[in-house]
């Protein structure tokens, strides 16, 4: 609905209200204050009169501002394309990204908070790493209006970070080397004996090797990952890098990778498909304002333009699973019929003992 309409609806209901100038003073204000009541009962708060005005006020800072620095994981052509548009609609904020994997961003971050050579103004990091920079601290209290679109377990209940994707861990097959019935469907199934050293793993998957423990009962968990390891794989530092490695051939299958890597491959017509085994572990990647942003109007500015529908649309375009509700992936079957056990950020309090465990089961740094 435009501007004109809301003026024109505006004019009706006065003129059913009768409201003239020879109607009382006391009895217009009251009719008038019902008349406002009403419309912003039934038209959405960012419509006239009803329109909260703190993205006018951040715009107002930013444009004081003029600069915003992002911290990020993500890769670099999904990081320009979410800058470029972010530039489009805001010409008057200058752009700058400093782009690092998640461990090497978490020390960069930690290592300029301790020097206070403060040079980011927003994180996009993984859960673990983003609850570390939040307990120490780092990170500011902002809850995004845009928060309300994203559920329970996506969003940090203290207001420091709201999730803007996930990746979900998968199996990835090459359908040149299987077919759809030799593919393992569970992940008891990698524990027979044709798939000993026959398939590729992410050598630091920390969060879905703890996530699955707490999913399946330690005991239970540590017993399937030690006969998994007797199972030979072979590590890659990524996801992408597994999926790589069974698009090319080089092995049937591979494991731990994310649903959207292979997506990504299957556009350049390479020979790969993907299962969902159950449980099915994704791990979050979280938004924030840093604590002592030098450009904080213009950092609330961009976390409210990612989270919001077109940002979460635009990375959707990205292949990547969106977590806002209202935004589904561009392809269905990335969450379709598929239960999610997503690893919490706080399991980052046991990150250090685990990937311990992980190393010395699996005899991989």
């Amino acid at each position: 609905m435009d501007q004109i309409e809301i003026t024109t609806g505006w004019k009706r209901i006065f003129e059913r209200a009768y409201i003239t100038k020879t109607t009382p003073s006391n009895t217009r204000n009251l009719l008038v204050l019902g008349v406002v009541v009403f419309l912003c009962a039934i038209f959405p708060i960012d419509f006239v009169f009803c329109q909260d005005n703190a993205t006018a006020k951040l715009i107002e800072g930013a444009k004081k501002e003029g600069k915003m620095v992002f911290y990020s994981s993500l890769n670099i052509e999904d990081n320009n394309g979410l800058l470029k548009k972010f530039e489009e609609k805001y010409p008057f904020v200058k752009t700058e990204l400093n782009r690092l994997s998640a461990d090497r961003l978490l020390i960069r971050f930690q290592s300029e908070a301790r020097a206070r050579k403060h040079a980011a103004d927003v994180l996009l990091n993984g859960g673990a790493r983003t609850y570390i920079t939040k307990k120490e601290g780092l990170l500011m209290k902002y809850v995004s209006p845009e928060s309300k679109f994203y559920g329970p377990g996506f969003k940090d209940p203290d207001g420091y970070w709201t999730d803007a994707y996930l990746n979900a861990h998968v199996l990835v097959y090459n359908t040149r080397m299987l077919k759809v019935q030799e593919v393992p469907r569970s992940h008891a199934d990698l524990l027979q004996p044709q798939w000993k050293g026959k398939f590729a793993m992410v050598s630091k998957a920390y969060e879905w090797f703890l996530k699955y423990l707490k999913v399946t009962g330690e005991e239970q968990g540590l017993q399937f990952f030690k006969r998994l390891a007797q199972q030979k794989p072979e590590f890659r530092i990524g996801s992408s890098q597994v999926a790589d490695l069974v698009a090319a051939g080089e092995h049937p299958i591979g494991i731990n990778t994310y649903s959207t890597n292979v997506e990504d491959l299957k556009t350049r017509s390479a020979p790969v498909e993907w299962v969902p085994l159950d449980p099915v572990i994704a791990t979050l990647h979280p938004i924030a304002v840093s604590a002592q942003a030098p450009h904080p109007n213009a950092a609330k500015l961009f976390v409210d333009y990612v989270l919001s529908k077109e940002g979460m649309t635009l990375l959707r375009s990205f292949k990547r699973i969106p977590s806002r509700l209202d935004v589904e992936p561009s392809v269905p079957r990335l969450t379709k019929g598929i239960k999610f056990h997503a690893a919490e950020p706080e399991l980052a309090e046991e990150f250090d003992k685990y990937a311990r465990t992980f190393q010395n089961i699996f005899e991989v740094r």
